[in-house]
């Protein structure tokens, strides 16, 4: 489970969460990125990019972004993804070739 779902589930849940022990913590990673075609021109990128930060700074969603935890947003460069590849070559490496 992620950091992220992890502090959700002990919001929601916070007996569960309570009653379990954090055995373990992978090296950080980028978040899943938004995910589109990559057919899309390059106008099509930024209008959705724009909506994107709109959302993240628009007032009037200022408690679904506090509720989700999200306190902005970044368009790293792509690049940046490897690292989870290096982290699932790390663990295969150490004996958990199956990761899902």
């Amino acid at each position: 489970i992620d950091c992220v779902g992890w502090s959700l589930a002990a919001r929601v849940f916070p007996d569960l969460a309570a009653s379990l022990e954090v055995i373990g913590q992978s090296p950080s990673a980028p978040m899943l990125p938004y995910v589109t075609s990559s057919q899309r021109l390059p106008q099509e990128l930024d209008a959705m990019r724009c909506g994107i930060l709109k959302a993240a700074e628009s007032k009037e969603f200022s408690e679904v972004r506090a509720g989700l935890l999200i306190d902005g947003f970044d368009f790293p460069p792509a690049d940046i993804y490897r690292r989870i590849d290096e982290i699932e070559n790390d663990a295969i490496e150490a004996g958990y070739p199956n990761l899902i």
